[in-house]
């Protein structure tokens, strides 16, 4: 069986971009299964396809849909369970699900096993509050696609969604560790990559807005806040022009935090009400309205409503 369309949909998508085969997978074996896709040899799984052209700079959802998820329904299925587990910051009832992935075939290599340690990586970080626990599980799924991965040269990494989010980890993790420096370094250059590669405007904004907030609250947390505010103005005018709203009330949190602190008091309940009600309209639970209530008086003395 031949699979053209969509070996040839990946060809043509590098070489407009200019990108080898080995810069795209790394070389070895991983260059020769790619080959063997795009001369239509092998049928890559969903996965894989998602994370070939996000690399590229792309969202698969500019293209039709040519095949569907080689990954079992009960492989999917866990998926979705840890998916909404952890986007309702329920670390709790992770451990058990999290222990029957590992035991599973599917969750063994490859993108469903970096997948894993990810998610395993969260629960160290959230849960066991263990940061190097957490760092070796971002390091271990890192390299499944990125091997020899070095923090240094992340600038020059293509990179696909799950990479960036474990690259912010990553950060996350080593900031947890108290090593902010660290994560602001990669956070830095994350940001240069994003900006270097990416083509498709949304898939674009959705990485630079999710990095810029990690990068801006950690300059706040070293009192660099003139540069934290420069990093969430820039943050949210990209996430404006592309209708990225879900880290907007946590940016202007941060700059009210910020201006607050520099002792810029005028824009500061404004900005809080921003953040307040871009909350209650987007129901973004990681930055509740609640939670801004509480601390618009906590942190600034500030009745809201």
């Amino acid at each position: 069986m031949e699979y053209y369309p969509v070996g040839m949909l990946i060809k043509q998508l590098r070489k407009q971009r200019g990108i080898t085969q080995e810069e795209l997978c790394g070389g070895g074996k991983d260059r020769v299964y790619l080959s063997r896709i795009e001369a239509g040899r092998r049928m890559p799984s969903k996965e894989y396809l998602d994370h070939v052209i996000n690399k590229l700079g792309y969202a698969t959802s500019q293209f039709i849909t040519l095949l569907v998820s080689d990954t079992s329904s009960e492989a999917l299925a866990m998926r979705k369970e840890l998916d909404l587990l952890m986007s309702n910051g329920d670390y709790e009832n992770t451990a058990e699900l999290l222990a029957k992935m590992e035991s599973h075939k599917e969750f063994k290599s490859g993108l469903n096993r970096q997948y894993l340690l990810k998610f395993m990586g969260f629960d160290s970080l959230y849960k066991k509050k263990n940061p190097v626990e957490a760092l070796a599980h971002f390091h271990e799924a890192i390299n499944i696609s990125i091997p020899s991965f070095d923090e240094e040269k992340i600038h020059t990494y293509l990179l696909a969604k799950d990479e960036i989010e474990l690259i912010n980890s990553y950060a996350v993790a080593y900031d947890h560790d108290g090593l902010s420096d660290k994560a602001i370094m990669m956070l830095e250059k994350l940001i240069e990559s994003v900006k270097a590669h990416y083509v498709d405007a949304r898939e674009r904004a959705l990485s630079l807005v999710f990095a810029m907030h990690s990068l801006s609250y950690f300059l706040r947390k070293k009192d660099l806040f003139n540069e934290a505010i420069k990093i969430c103005d820039e943050a949210i005018l990209e996430g404006q022009r592309n209708q990225v709203y879900a880290m907007l009330p946590k940016l202007l949190h941060n700059k009210a935090y910020c201006l607050y602190k520099l002792g810029l008091h005028d824009d500061v309940k404004h900005l809080l009400l921003q953040s307040y009600y871009t909350s209650l309209a987007h129901g973004y639970k990681g930055c509740c309205a609640s939670r801004i209530l509480a601390q618009a008086k906590e942190i600034f003395d500030i009745d809201l409503i």
